[in-house]
């Protein structure tokens, strides 16, 4: 989970709620030491995620997707056609 704001917990919550996902790290600059991850960075360079999802301001989207891209992440078709 890149984003741990007001969207990020509804988005944290909707996750636990899912039987079969299970959320192993989160990235957002507010997080203490042992929380998670300060940056999408280094979350990225130091798990191997089978996917991420990105619950932060609008602005701040297309980046974090090329970065999970970078990274290796699969994506839905919808969210690449946006960044073409």
């Amino acid at each position: 989970l890149i984003g741990c704001g007001f969207f990020g917990q509804i988005q944290l919550e909707a996750w636990r709620r899912m039987a079969d996902a299970e959320i192993v790290a989160m990235a957002d600059p507010r997080l203490q030491p042992g929380e998670g991850y300060r940056t999408a960075e280094e979350m990225l360079d130091a798990e191997e995620l089978d996917f991420v999802d990105i619950a932060t301001r609008p602005d701040t989207h297309l980046g974090l997707l090329r970065l999970a891209l970078e990274r290796g992440l699969s994506t839905s078709p919808a969210s690449v056609r946006s960044i073409e």
